[in-house]
């Protein structure tokens, strides 16, 4: 998720002209709903983050499994 991101915002900056942060922002404020897609990568990221053994280790298993609750909000989102 996050390479298609990355080579989304690399091919259509260098397609325009601009660098990767740039045309980020702008899809941000260009295209309708890439908020929402912006929002769905960021709650799978936290969902893998807090999988990891070592992260996972660290947290109750309550506060483990209302973190990957947020897997249906991430793809409602996406």
């Amino acid at each position: 998720l996050l390479a298609h991101g990355l080579f989304i915002a690399i091919g259509y900056g260098a397609a325009e002209g601009l660098d990767p942060i740039s045309e980020s922002v702008s899809l941000w404020v260009n295209v309708p709903d890439m908020w929402l897609a912006y929002i769905s990568a960021l709650l799978f990221v936290a969902v893998v983050v807090t999988s990891l053994v070592a992260v996972r280790r660290r947290f109750p298993y309550e506060f483990w499994y209302a973190v990957h609750l947020l897997t249906y909000a991430a793809v409602a989102t996406s």
